[in-house]
């Protein structure tokens, strides 16, 4: 392999061409990849187009970038010192290097490319041979005071950077139980950039402290104990919009990618996905679940999605049309937790609404008999409203069914029950139920208030893109969703009340909902 070293040019950036400039210039050479960093690398590599400039370092590869439309600057940190620079060259748009990863010896080659005038480029990374341990690089970017770190946890949710309760962690990308989506990103509310994970099989971020402030980074794992594919970024920058522009930014991106399928074309090949929208999920622990769902059907639940019957009882329930029914047998399908890897293909995620390390696992296994109240991470986490972002429903509102997971049900625990139901009403999601028949009789008028509210909406928004949430109140208190049928849902998640408008109030726990069609 033969690379070009050290040499300067400058091409101007009219008519949208880039600019490289580089730290000073020698002649043009072709030689062999070196072991040794080359002494006549010039200190950085940069290019440039008509939003951002990028700077490379050509000691630690760590990399910087100036928002030509906002003027901010980013700049890699990076505690450890693992990376070295072997080797390097850089053309209109365009930056390679060659670099050791120090404690395995791996070498690999790192490539920047801009996206012509757009505020985004792609980091691509290859190599050949084994991999003994994972590679943390790129370096992360530090967050500032008032950013929030936007995860796709599940449903969502943003963690502020000086938060110091946080916690460390780390999500894989290629399954439920870390990502749901393949993306990260860090916004002020208005600026920011995302990084898209365009190859997330053995790929992960961690969430870190840089200079005291949580900041994110992408890991990559071995292939088999080799590097393997080839691994690949995108980063993209953000004038305004902040978390709801990077999901749209994502949703083009993924439906350019062929991963989206939305509900309503799925009904058409199987018309019984119009069972599923709007249904209340019932997970029933009762012997006799059939004399159950009769009861639950005569007090006005007529829509539901019974969980985990028995082949007996499933024809049963399905005989008084109350269960949504592989499309060449006509079934509605699902899966738990979710991941977008599933969307073309399911119907809906039993767990997308609860956020995995949050959930309360002793609920589930206690049964139904022994609900408990909320646990500290729970309550603040879960269902803390000024956490938690509806990142997968401004995604993917219209592919997939979003619910609770059985362990975080609606009614599992009464004191965060108010709190769920907002969050369904905003999501325009349908409840889960953990019941038995002791449970229903305690609660009938509770779950059948929480239906009445929620399935409704559901039902109505279920087709329909989430174009847009906001907060209303600096405190995130009010928040409001908008769908592309025009509804609007505003929810007051504060202890005072809301004025929406001179003549309408929303009480503490209270909503409004805007073009919710007539029953």
């Amino acid at each position: 392999m033969a690379l070009v070293l050290g040499w300067a040019a400058a091409v101007s950036a009219a008519d949208g061409e880039s600019t490289i400039e580089l730290g000073h210039s020698s002649p043009r050479e072709q030689t062999s990849v070196p072991t040794q960093r080359r002494s006549e690398l010039p200190d950085v590599f940069v290019i440039q187009n008509r939003a951002l400039r990028v700077s490379v370092n050509t000691v630690d590869g760590r990399f910087s970038v100036l928002n030509l439309r906002t003027d901010r600057y980013l700049s890699q940190r990076s505690a450890k010192q693992e990376i070295v620079v072997l080797d390097g060259e850089a053309s209109p748009g365009r930056i390679d290097l060659k670099l050791r990863h120090s404690p395995s010896g791996l070498e690999f080659t790192a490539t920047w490319q801009l996206s012509g005038d757009q505020p985004e480029f792609t980091v691509l990374l290859a190599g050949v041979g084994p991999m003994p341990t994972v590679l943390n690089y790129p370096h992360p970017f530090p967050s500032s005071q008032g950013d929030y770190l936007i995860i796709p946890l599940n449903e969502g949710i943003s963690f502020p950077a000086e938060d110091a309760t946080i916690q460390s962690m780390r999500l894989a990308a290629h399954g439920g139980l870390g990502l749901s989506m393949r993306f990260w990103g860090v916004t002020d509310g208005a600026r920011g950039h995302m990084a898209v994970i365009e190859t997330p099989d053995a790929a992960a971020i961690r969430i870190d402290r840089v200079e005291g402030q949580l900041a994110v980074a992408p890991e990559w794992e071995a292939e088999k104990g080799l590097f393997g594919s080839p691994r690949r970024l995108r980063y993209v920058f953000f004038e305004q919009g902040g978390y709801v522009a990077m999901c749209k930014c994502y949703r083009a991106y993924t439906r350019q990618q062929g991963l989206q399928r939305t509900l309503g074309e799925k009904r058409a090949s199987n018309p019984n996905v119009d069972r599923l929208v709007g249904a209340a999920n019932i997970w029933c622990r009762e012997e006799r679940p059939v004399e159950l769902a009769q009861t639950m059907k005569t007090a006005g639940l007529d829509r539901l999605f019974w969980s985990n019957p028995s082949p007996d009882n499933a024809r049963s329930l399905n005989a008084l049309g109350m269960l949504a029914a592989s499309e060449e047998l006509m079934l509605v399908n699902g899966l738990e937790t979710g991941h977008e890897a599933a969307v073309r293909f399911a119907h809906y995620s039993e767990g997308m609404m609860s956020l995995v390390p949050y959930r309360v696992s002793e609920a589930d296994r206690a049964g139904p008999q022994n609900l408990i109240e909320a646990p500290e991470l729970a309550a603040r986490f879960q269902l803390d409203h000024r956490y938690r972002l509806p990142l997968w429903e401004l995604v993917y509102h219209d592919c997939v069914v979003a619910h609770w997971h059985r362990s975080d049900g609606n009614n599992s625990q009464p004191v965060l029950w108010g709190k769920r139901d907002l969050f369904n009403l905003l999501y325009g999601t349908p409840p889960l139920f953990l019941l038995n028949r002791a449970l229903w009789e305690t609660n009938q008028t509770r779950i059948v208030q929480s239906y009445r509210a929620i399935c409704p909406l559901a039902r109505a928004v279920g087709y329909s893109e989430m174009l847009t949430h906001r907060f209303l109140t600096p405190e995130r208190d009010v928040q409001q969703t908008l769908f592309a049928n025009g509804m609007i849902v505003t929810v007051n998640f504060g202890q005072a009340p809301y004025p929406l408008t001179s003549a309408l109030v929303i009480p503490p726990l209270g909503f409004h909902v805007i073009g919710l069609p007539r029953q």
